[in-house]
């Protein structure tokens, strides 16, 4: 996984723990479990080039290993697919047995058992997520949500963020082709996984909470000015909450409300027109030029959104608009 990203691969123990202390100095010791021929293969996804942005790992080594890891710098998202991870705060001790299945490891120093195997990890800076949080009217501390859950996989809507993680990794995999620009395509994914992450911290704080309503026309009217203005890039939804002077849990809600969609869903929709618009226009830009300039940074996706909303492919409304047009002139 992320072989395009690859940082480096190891055939010895000690050239393996010194390359991840370098780059991970959460890592405060690592030792092998059996005697036998080592081999790793990391890979690692950047967000951004800024030191607070979040990184994507793939990790896969054999035989297992102990780590000691200080996670208090940083909130981790432990994905094992082949691999067991076993994680020991204490007495306390939680198992995730492969398969896809995330855990959030705790703010604290505690000991990682993993097996031989492959995994994912995402790492998250805690300042961001907290304000990420904030946005979901929730400002309880990160360290004390993750130290009570301790390494949970089924929280609400962590399963949701296990899967776009899941999607990132195949687009970046198998689709590099259709990423129209890298670096929108990394700011939407970035955003998109702190809000999921941060969705899932506020609820697992106040599972009982129930967000205000506040449906009333300016707020409705200031949040679709706001996205019509920006849809053709990626749509800052913490700043937009700010904009509409709600929080985002509240206008997730009337938007929910309102328009029966979740609010990523009313924005997709209006790109989806706003290309369709353009299509119909028979300009000479390409397809893919289109989905750029309409806020999609992934061509695939924007094909398959296109046809779920329409019923057709974007070529086809190209073709029969460019017949129309052929026709009345």
């Amino acid at each position: 996984m992320l072989n395009r990203f690859r940082l480096f691969s190891a055939e010895d123990i000690g050239d393996h723990r010194a390359l991840v202390r370098a780059r991970v100095p959460d890592c405060l010791s690592l030792e092998p479990i059996d005697d036998g021929p080592f081999r790793s293969d990391v890979a690692a996804f950047p967000f951004a080039g800024e030191p607070d942005s979040s990184w994507l790992a793939s990790v896969f080594h054999a035989p297992g290993l102990t780590v000691e890891f200080d996670s208090r710098a940083a909130v981790w998202l432990m994905v094992p697919f082949s691999a067991w991870i076993t994680v020991a705060l204490g007495r306390r001790m939680r198992e995730i047995r492969g398969g896809g299945v995330g855990g959030l490891l705790p703010v604290e120093e505690q000991r990682i058992r993993r097996t031989a195997g492959h995994h994912l990890m995402l790492r998250v800076d805690p300042s961001r997520l907290a304000n990420a949080m904030a946005a979901f009217e929730c400002d309880a501390a990160i360290a004390s949500i993750l130290d009570e859950q301790f390494f949970e996989p089924r929280l609400t809507g962590l399963q949701e963020a296990v899967d776009e993680v899941r999607r990132l990794v195949h687009s970046l995999d198998r689709e590099p082709d259709e990423i129209l620009d890298l670096a929108t395509f990394r700011a939407a994914s970035d955003q998109l996984l702190v809000l999921r992450l941060a969705y899932v911290l506020a609820v697992a704080a106040a599972p009982d909470g129930r967000p205000a309503i506040h449906r009333h026309d300016p707020a409705l009217r200031r949040a679709d000015e706001y996205i019509r203005a920006h849809a053709d890039d990626n749509v800052d939804l913490i700043r937009l909450a700010q904009h509409v002077g709600l929080s985002l849990r509240s206008l997730q809600v009337m938007f929910r409300r309102t328009f029966d969609c979740t609010l990523v869903q009313y924005i997709r929709r209006h790109r989806l027109a706003m290309a369709r618009r353009r299509l119909e226009a028979a300009s000479d830009a390409t397809i893919a030029e289109i989905a750029r300039s309409s806020g999609f940074a992934h061509l695939g996706r924007f094909t398959a959104a296109y046809r779920a909303e329409f019923g057709e492919l974007p070529r086809q409304t190209r073709q029969r608009s460019r017949r129309t047009l052929s026709t009345d002139g």
